[in-house]
């Protein structure tokens, strides 16, 4: 089984390879879904702002249930190995992927809000925000850059995750 040691090993990066990082993903994947869903962001802004304490519950309910279903998964299938590689940390990889997408949504919704506040209408400053949040969240220490990634994500993703669940509006 891997270890919590080799795991912080296996992933840990410096300082500025996580701000970097960060901002690459969180920027590329801003205009991913932006170009790929236009008016996805618009309807979580509405919804999270109409009932903004009940949607950040709600946003920490999808990424608790996502990350325990990896989990689950992870430990179910890491005995499974196909020509003698483990496929579990495909499933791990999958679950992670799963919980990037959400935070990348949860980002571009906060940092989109934030852009509207600032100017109406500036679809080209969303990008670089997204990016500039999401490095500042990994840059962080670790205990309060998981604290501030869950609720950011949280208030990002909450209002459609409760829209979903509750079939409101």
């Amino acid at each position: 089984m891997l270890q919590v040691a080799e795991l912080r090993e296996l992933v840990g990066l410096s300082w500025t390879a996580r701000v970097f990082v960060g901002f690459a993903v969180f920027t590329g994947g801003s205009f991913v879904l932006s170009r790929r869903e236009p008016g996805l962001v618009d309807r979580a802004i509405s919804s999270t702002t109409a009932r903004p304490v009940l949607s950040g519950l709600s946003g920490l309910l999808a990424q608790a249930v996502l990350l325990l279903a990896t989990a689950y998964l992870f430990s179910q299938i890491w005995q499974v190995s196909i020509a003698g590689v483990s496929i579990g940390f495909g499933a791990a990889g999958l679950g992670l992927l799963g919980l990037l997408g959400i935070a990348v949504l949860g980002l571009t919704v906060v940092a989109t809000a934030l852009v509207g506040v600032v100017k109406e209408s500036a679809d080209e400053l969303v990008w670089p925000t997204t990016g500039l949040i999401g490095a500042g969240i990994l840059g962080a220490p670790t205990v309060y850059s998981a604290i501030l990634w869950v609720i950011v994500v949280s208030l990002g993703v909450g209002g459609l995750v409760r829209r979903w669940l509750t079939d409101a509006e």
